[in-house]
């Protein structure tokens, strides 16, 4: 079955939209470089970061926290982005990119599971 052909911003909504309903707190990451109105350059975020930071706390009282990015359908991350994820994921955080809802569930292993 060949999968439906979404833009970024679709899997987006999507992804957030599930976390949302899953009681995940999401917030985007503004990262790149943004210019002021006279036209000075702003730079925001490390080269790489993730788009979307997701947290939550279990009943437990546990706070559960994840980055995660984004891409259309048949996109993968820029190498940059390769890097900062893997850093992330050494430093023990859960970091996921995706290119569907589907993709993006799949490598949600459970972890935070209630």
């Amino acid at each position: 079955m060949r999968r439906r052909q979404q833009t970024e911003n679709a899997v987006e909504l999507d992804v957030v939209t599930w976390l949302r309903i899953a009681g995940w707190i999401v917030r985007r990451q503004h990262v790149g470089t943004y210019y002021t109105r006279d036209g000075r350059p702003v730079s925001m975020g490390e080269r790489g970061e993730c788009d979307w930071r997701a947290m939550r706390v279990r009943a437990d009282g546990l706070v559960e926290y994840l980055e995660f990015e984004a891409k259309a359908t048949g996109q993968k991350p820029r190498p940059e982005q390769d890097e900062y994820m893997a850093k992330r994921r050494r430093q023990g955080f859960t970091v996921i990119w995706a290119d569907s809802l589907a993709a993006f569930k799949d490598k949600y292993d459970g972890t935070f599971a209630r």
